[in-house]
């Protein structure tokens, strides 16, 4: 037996909280189900599983599109297909979450005015 082929579509960047993910799992045999996990090395928290969607239709197809949810910086998004519980296949993307850009305020030295 193979694991489901799976391809995923994700942009590395985002300006807010989202990420939209798009992806198809496909297995000669069948796609039992699909579900995503995200992970934040900053956030101190085991990695959250934030979709799931068993397959109700075509038994050797899925496709399936989601926002996924991220924490400021770094995300590391786990899409899982899975035909069996021993046999699964695993898409890793790392997305980019920046915050609104920061405001730079200009201050004047604390030196004082340069020497003459």
């Amino acid at each position: 037996m193979t694991p489901p082929i799976l391809t995923v579509a994700a942009p590395t960047v985002v300006p807010g909280n989202t990420v939209h993910v798009k992806a198809m799992a496909s297995d000669d045999s069948e796609v039992k189900d699909v579900y995503i996990r995200v992970w934040n090395r900053d956030s101190k928290l085991p990695p959250k599983k934030v979709f799931y969607l068993p397959n109700k239709g075509d038994k050797t197809h899925l496709a399936f599109e989601t926002d996924v949810p991220l924490w400021p910086g770094s995300n590391l998004i786990q899409v899982f297909a899975r035909e069996t519980n021993e046999i699964q296949s695993v898409q890793t993307v790392v997305v980019l979450a920046r915050g609104a850009p920061a405001v730079v305020q200009k201050t004047g030295s604390a030196a004082g005015p340069p020497a003459k």
